[in-house]
C-alpha cells in the first residue's frame, strides 16, 4: 500500500497491544517513518462504530458484521465491535481484490491474510469462507 502523509478527517486512535492504529471509515492505519500505512486489523482490535455499508451475517448460531473485507463481532456490553477471525461458512459477496488465486486438491480457492474462500452460487455471484491456509 501507498503511504500517505495525512489521516483522513476524524480518523480515531484505536490502542490494541499498546500500538496506536488509527481507524476511519473501516480502514485501519498504523504510523510508519513520518507518514501512515494502511494495514489489515489485527484480530481482537475494537472499534466504536462500524462504517456504513456493513451486512449482518448469521453464520450457526452467531452473528458477524462485514464491510470493508473484515469480519467484525459485537460486543454488546461494551456497546463495541471486534475484528474477528473469518467465520468457516460465512458467505461474502465481495472478496478483498488484493486476493490470490490457489488451487488445492484440483480446486480453485482465493486466499487473502491466510483465509481461503471459494465461490459459490448464492443470489449470484458469492464467496464462502472455507477455512485458513496451514503453515
Amino acid at each position: 500500500m501507498t503511504p500517505v502523509r495525512r489521516l483522513p478527517a476524524k480518523a480515531a486512535v484505536v490502542h490494541y497491544h499498546n500500538r496506536p492504529y488509527y481507524y476511519q471509515g473501516g480502514v485501519f492505519y498504523i504510523a510508519r517513518s513520518g507518514s501512515y500505512v494502511r494495514v489489515i486489523p489485527p484480530v481482537g482490535i475494537r472499534v466504536a462504530v462500524l462504517p456504513a455499508g456493513y451486512a449482518r451475517l448469521v453464520v450457526g448460531s452467531l452473528v458477524f458484521f462485514y464491510v470493508s473485507e473484515f469480519f467484525y463481532a459485537e460486543d454488546v456490553f461494551f456497546g463495541e465491535y471486534i475484528v474477528a477471525e473469518p467465520p468457516v461458512g460465512a458467505i461474502v459477496s465481495k472478496i478483498p481484490k488484493e486476493v490470490a488465486e490457489v488451487e488445492i486438491d484440483g480446486k480453485t480457492y482465493y486466499e487473502y491474510n491466510g483465509i481461503l474462500y471459494k465461490p459459490v452460487k448464492v443470489e449470484g455471484k458469492a464467496y464462502e469462507v472455507v477455512g485458513q491456509v496451514e503453515d
